[in-house]
């Protein structure tokens, strides 16, 4: 397994858990913006604050900023020590299979948002509202 496998592993068992939370409070605020019953209304009513839906929580946004910051600190490391290598030849292995890129380094919103149906489809569907990366980054031009 590799380290994006465990990053990505945890990450969906952190969003489970959150998830659960999140739809527990989602379900009351709209309970309590139509008291009448009407949620079609109560939707109208809160969807001005929490435009996404529940995955506008601070709770989900802090566990997808949490992995995100992992993943691109893992992928750092990766690229500072392909860099670190000495360069091969590149005729070396001209006309081989390649093999499977184990040190490959895999975008972070590929792990967190795009791969999630081939692994969690539930989980897929919540984050499938989830339409904007809450990154951003410091004067340096560092991911904060």
């Amino acid at each position: 397994m590799s380290f994006y496998d465990d990053i990505s592993t945890a990450y969906i068992a952190d969003l489970r858990v959150v998830r659960a939370e999140v739809l527990t409070w989602w379900r009351g605020l709209l309970a309590e913006a139509a008291p009448n019953g009407d949620l079609d209304a109560a939707e109208r009513l809160v969807r001005p604050r929490w435009p996404a839906g529940p995955v506008s929580h601070p709770r989900v946004i802090a566990v997808f900023r949490h992995y995100f910051l992992m993943i691109d600190a893992l992928n750092e490391q990766r690229e500072n020590a392909r860099e670190a290598q000495p360069d091969s030849d590149p005729a070396t292995g001209w006309g081989e299979e390649d093999e499977e890129d184990e040190d490959g380094i895999l975008e972070p919103r590929f792990i967190l948002l795009d791969d999630l149906e081939s692994k969690d489809p539930e989980i897929a569907d919540f984050m499938s509202k989830f339409v904007f990366t809450a990154i951003g980054a410091d004067p340096d031009d560092n991911t904060a």
